[in-house]
């Protein structure tokens, strides 16, 4: 699946369509293809919405143009550009690939000489020494949008890069798409890959708790092979993305943090009412998919497969955050927890949890299976979860207390099948309520390796099926109460 497959195409398009070979497009792979697009974007802007119509039968349009002059350095060129219609946008790509073409220049640029500038430290954000090198689309202020059915390829390799640009990297548009402030707002069968920042962004500035949803949806998106992050969401209310893959990030040519899969990141407005579903994440250089900055909220992740590789697979920093039926592998941190209100706690629900590594891209981040040593996760709760340690420790759970603990319940169980170092721990449990849970573990009695349960408290059913599982000495079935080490 590249995120276009599944459907054909219409054979032809729309009456009154804005047809962008109508405009000069030769679409050949290798005429530059730049200034048709524009046209076409203008007409539809003019017209206040419309169809753009690319053609079909899987041909490459190459695009991206900038100009250069002494003293104000490069300016770069829209692309599809489609911006404050009051009637709905459709933008038809028929399977056509966008192509960035070769050159376009990427980072810091002298502004009078036009050479790449190694800025002397960071931040960098001196004008006009920034360089942006495309937004292929850019969809702004509009009533109605709806993008589908495309291939986006930045042509990473074929850029020239410049110096870094921003508080680390590069960061400028270099983008798939990039969405701001549309009020309904669809992206479908879209594979974007390859790009110097971002495959796709989605945002709407000036939004709080009080303002009219501005729904969302992703649907078959690919996004992978991008330098920074697969998706960033910066701001909206009512957002589902569906069926969709989040690959890769920073394993092309060059990288940027934060390298994620997803990235939730409220800027200059508020984030609610997220849902994923039916996704996967996977092989990214950064978090798999990260909450931890901007005003976010009620994001719920569901039937999704997350993987972290190289760094965490979660990072679930916001309240209102619930994780249902999604297998997540590798190493989950900072996840949200309140005192003040419990139900804004992160919640699991039918999760499992293992290190297993990956089929294709190897091994996952060697970190606990949860780590939650910060002591910023009380009341956070597990129903119904398994954790299965095979190569590194289970859980490292740490600053719950009787009135806010961190809750296992309701079927969980933890599995050991990792020998630790002599005298070294599996798993930590220190304020943690236990109702209806089963370890097992396969660490030999021989081992000095132990599960430590410094504080935990025992409601019922919990049983222990291993001897080196710490309970004041006790083995299978526990006896309610609390229990100390």
């Amino acid at each position: 699946m590249d995120g276009t497959d599944g459907g054909a195409a219409p054979l032809t398009p729309p009456p009154g369509s804005v047809l962008v070979t109508d405009h000069g497009a030769l679409c050949d792979g290798v005429s530059n293809d730049t200034a048709a697009f524009v046209a076409a974007s203008e007409q539809i802007n003019q017209a206040g919405g419309g169809t753009l119509w690319l053609p079909p039968g899987g041909v490459t349009c190459v695009v991206g143009a900038q100009t250069f002059e002494a003293g104000s350095g490069y300016t770069t060129s829209p692309i599809i550009n489609i911006h404050d219609c009051p009637d709905p946008v459709t933008i038809y790509g028929n399977g056509a690939r966008l192509r960035a073409a070769d050159g376009l220049r990427f980072g810091s640029f002298d502004p009078n000489t036009g050479e790449p500038y190694m800025p002397p430290s960071l931040p960098f954000t001196t004008f006009p020494y920034g360089t942006s090198a495309y937004v292929m689309v850019h969809l702004q202020r509009n009533a109605s949008v709806s993008v589908n059915h495309m291939k986006l390829d930045g042509n990473i390799d074929g850029l020239i890069v410049g110096g870094q640009y921003g508080d680390i990297g590069i960061q400028l548009p270099a983008f798939g798409v990039i969405a701001y402030s549309n009020k309904n707002l669809t992206i479908k069968k879209i594979h974007a890959h390859h790009h110097g920042t971002d495959g796709v962004m989605v945002g709407f500035p000036g939004l709080t708790e009080q303002s009219e949803p501005t729904p969302t949806l992703l649907e078959d998106v690919v996004s992978e092979y991008n330098a920074r992050q697969g998706f960033s969401w910066v701001g909206g209310i009512g957002l589902t993305v569906r069926r969709s893959k989040f690959m890769n990030s920073g394993r092309a040519r060059f990288s940027s943090p934060p390298g994620a899969g997803v990235d939730i990141e409220a800027e200059e407005s508020v984030i609610r009412d997220g849902l994923f579903e039916d996704c996967e994440i996977a092989n990214n250089t950064g978090v798999g998919l990260v909450a931890d900055s901007g005003d976010s909220a009620r994001i719920t992740v569901r039937d999704t497969s997350i993987w972290g590789n190289s760094a965490w697979s979660i990072w679930p920093l916001k309240p209102y955050m619930r994780f249902e039926r999604c297998d997540i592998h590798g190493a989950a941190v900072n996840l949200y927890g309140s005192t003040a209100d419990p139900a804004s706690a992160a919640k699991f629900v039918d999760c499992s949890f293992d290190d297993l590594d990956h089929p294709t891209f190897g091994e996952t981040y060697e970190d606990m299976l949860i780590n939650l040593g910060a002591g910023i996760s009380q009341n956070v709760e597990f129903e119904n979860c398994s954790f299965t340690a095979t190569q590194g420790k289970s859980l490292y759970i740490v600053g719950g207390t009787l009135e806010d603990p961190i809750t296992l319940s309701n079927g969980t169980t933890i599995s050991h099948q990792f020998v630790p170092a002599p005298g070294d721990f599996v798993a930590v449990l220190n304020g943690v309520k236990l109702d209806d849970v089963h370890f097992t573990e396969a660490v030999p009695e021989t081992t000095s390796g132990y599960v430590a349960t410094q504080l935990v408290w025992v409601e019922s059913n919990v049983v222990v099926d291993g001897p080196r599982i710490n309970f004041a000495g006790v083995t299978g079935p526990i006896p309610p109460g609390e229990y100390s080490f």
